[in-house]
């Protein structure tokens, strides 16, 4: 090998599956989280014998120069960064500093690190050369590729919507008249979706017939960022004349005939758009809708329909100018620690957990006095206008849907066009392998029985 560039690494197979098993269980930490076991890491699940194989592995340790020229990029940890460097010594190693990388990781930030990118891009500037070469965006986009799903093959192909938007385009070699399925990303993930999820399911959909489109929005993935756009925007208006316009593409001679499919975020938006489109359906994985209303909203016509918002008067007690919020974390003890869920923005699902044995119709009073808006009051619209609603939740989740809407929920599930399933196995983000399977199984399931017989069976 030519050259190496190693951008943060693990200094062995040991401390990576060490870290990795530490991410999963505090993403699955809660009472009735599952079992796992030593292969089980967040998306993925390795064998006994390759869990033994990594957890031996170590870098430099293979008797020989891993590259001719080895880049290790590294955080300022002097135990860490000298280490790696007397493994690879026999390689000719350059160090650099893994600058930005707190920034990258956090969920709610994910910052490109540009100084680490540039100093990979000089360093593998100085070890090739050769003439430039000028890359285009072809316009047609006529790349297929035939993708096996068991016995069945899907046909892929990279699509440009409106000539602004990119996507992945599924097809079946043997349709059905079925809705198309159009996969809405939360604003950190790409249209592969949470661990490959969405490409996973528009590949078993395919099997069953089903035509399906993931893409990103403005600013998100391969899509550049909109004029005037927030790049991983959810509170903008614009990303709902993204959905719609995906929707077109998914389903050209009808629009509506989509079933919008959304994790977090991406389920919120889904909702938001199916207040406008009113497609077939809507399936919706750990739906969140508590939401802060921007200070622009009474000049905006953008999202929030669905969100669900606390009440004016108790928003002004939670306003940061008063400095209410700051001076209550700061001086209000743990004991009191229910006085601290109030001015948090899950407020009223965090009280229900910290008080499991309140009936339920006492969380229904408190949403009704201090809550506008809430996902059951929108499952309830969506149903009343003919939409196919289904709601697969953690049990964690589950708790921001349930509280407080005990009666709407029973009303709505006695009616048809709605199902709640709460699968205990379920984390937020899917890291779960077999949660993840079981979800996809829940899914399909529902989804085919959207559809009719393949065309000409």
């Amino acid at each position: 090998m030519a050259a190496l560039v190693l951008w943060d690494p693990c200094t062995s197979g040991r401390q990576f599956l060490r870290e990795q098993r530490a991410l999963l269980q505090l993403t699955l930490s809660r009472q009735n989280a599952p079992t796992v076991g030593d292969g089980d890491l967040p998306s993925l699940r390795f064998d006994p014998t390759t869990v033994t194989d990594l957890a031996r592995l170590r870098l430099g340790s293979v008797g020989m120069p891993v590259a001719e020229r080895v880049m290790v990029l590294s955080r300022s940890d002097p135990s860490r960064s000298t280490q790696l460097v007397e493994q690879l010594a026999t390689a000719g190693v350059d160090c650099g500093p893994a600058s930005g990388q707190d920034e990258l990781l956090d969920p709610d930030r994910q910052e490109i690190p540009w100084e680490a990118v540039q100093i990979i891009a000089d360093w593998m500037g100085a070890r090739f050369s050769g003439p430039d070469a000028s890359l285009r965006w072809p316009t047609n986009l006529p790349t297929v590729a035939a993708v096996g799903v068991g016995d069945d093959v899907a046909m892929e192909r990279p699509v440009s919507i409106g000539n602004r938007l990119f996507g992945f385009l599924t097809e079946p070699v043997k349709p059905r008249q079925a809705p198309a399925l159009l996969f809405v990303n939360e604003h950190y993930t790409p249209h592969i979706g949470p661990s490959r999820l969405w490409v996973e399911l528009a590949r078993n959909a395919s099997a069953l017939g089903i035509r399906s489109l993931r893409f990103d929005a403005s600013g998100n993935g391969e899509s550049p960022v909109s004029s005037g756009a927030v790049p991983r925007g959810v509170l903008v208006p614009g990303i709902l004349d993204d959905v719609l316009e995906a929707a077109e593409a998914a389903s050209p001679e009808d629009r509506t005939d989509v079933v919008l499919v959304g994790l977090c975020s991406g389920a919120y938006v889904a909702m938001e758009a199916a207040l406008v489109l009113r497609p077939r359906g809507v399936m919706l994985i750990n739906p969140y809708s508590v939401y802060e209303v921007p200070s622009s909203r009474a000049t905006s016509s953008g999202p929030l329909s669905a969100a669900q918002t606390t009440r004016p008067w108790l928003r002004v007690l939670r306003h940061p100018m008063l400095g209410l919020r700051g001076r209550i974390f700061r001086t209000v003890p743990a004991s009191l620690a229910t006085t601290k869920a109030v001015f948090r923005r899950n407020w009223l699902g965090e009280l229900a957990g910290r008080h499991p044995k309140l009936p339920h119709w006492l969380w229904d009073l408190a949403a009704a006095v201090s809550i506008v808006g809430s996902p059951a009051s929108v499952f309830e619209r969506l149903v009343g206008a003919g939409v196919d609603v289904y709601v697969v939740c953690s049990p964690e989740d589950a708790a921001f849907i349930t509280v407080g809407q005990s009666w709407r929920l029973k009303r709505l599930l006695g009616s048809t066009g709605f199902d709640l399933k709460i699968l205990d196995r379920l984390d937020h983000s899917v890291l779960s392998v077999g949660a993840r399977h079981e979800l996809r199984t829940v899914l399909l399931d529902h989804l085919e029985a959207l559809a009719t017989p393949t065309i000409g069976g």
